[in-house]
């Protein structure tokens, strides 16, 4: 319809006595007959107007999220005898058999990973159609990397098995978790560089999905894998703490 009316302006103002012929200028911009100009819609990654509301209150919940986790980390930890927060993986603390291991599942990654895939999916929604390829492959990715973390706290290990299949399906998520995050900061970050206020985000996707990547891949014999992966796992959460400010 918008097309249509366009095309017949010409016509329009005709019978109105005022037409006037519309032009290009230098830059191949339609000019209207009240010399109005008419901008093009940009091809750089913008985000879309949002209440601010909403995403304070998901700020608000991923701090919340950072600190259930670290003190599920903490507090269950202390509570078993001959736990090692510098050698033992976190999911062992909610490994089958571990007193309190659903409990633990659900505060450190479950509600933690949940209130992730509300942010990467906000993250989706405010940036444009027409935003550059990196961003829009980068929020997706960054979803799924949620979603992944969120999962490890559905599949308890089992540390007596490791070949058992809730095993292997909590290392599945929890390889899912960071090789899908790593890429996803890198896009964004090169997505949305150029953005007005989402600089410092930028900058953190790039950080931060590097921690997540060297805390993976890092030898054991390099630093106590305890502490590594404690590491990415912080390095993660502080991402899903700094997400950007509507420029609207």
């Amino acid at each position: 319809m918008t097309a249509w009316l366009e095309s017949n302006l010409p016509m329009q103002e005709n019978l109105r006595g005022g037409y006037k012929e519309p032009f290009r200028n230098e830059n191949n911009h339609m000019t209207d007959t009240r010399g109005a100009y008419r901008k093009n819609e940009s091809s750089s990654p913008r985000p879309r107007g949002s209440d601010a509301q909403p995403q304070r209150d998901l700020k608000f919940a991923a701090v919340a999220g950072a600190l259930l986790f670290s003190a599920a980390v903490l507090g269950f930890g202390s509570a078993i005898d001959g736990y090692s927060q510098l050698r033992h993986p976190v999911a062992l603390l909610g490994a089958t058999g571990i007193p309190g291991a659903a409990a633990f599942n659900l505060i450190a990654f479950v509600i933690p990973g949940l209130v992730a895939v509300c942010i990467a999916w906000q993250l989706r929604s405010r940036l444009q159609r027409d935003a550059a390829w990196p961003a829009r492959i980068g929020a997706s990715l960054a979803l799924l990397s949620a979603l992944a973390f969120a999962a490890q706290g559905l599949f308890a290990m089992d540390p007596a098995n490791l070949d058992a299949p809730a095993s292997r399906w909590h290392y599945v998520t929890w390889m899912l978790w960071w090789i899908a995050y790593v890429p996803a900061g890198l896009l964004l970050a090169a997505g949305v560089r150029g953005v007005q206020r989402w600089h410092v985000f930028a900058a953190a996707s790039a950080a931060t999905a590097v921690v997540v990547g060297v805390c993976a891949l890092l030898p054991a014999d390099v630093l106590p894998a305890g502490i590594v992966q404690r590491i990415g796992f912080l390095a993660w959460l502080s991402w899903c703490c700094m997400q950007p400010e509507s420029t609207s």
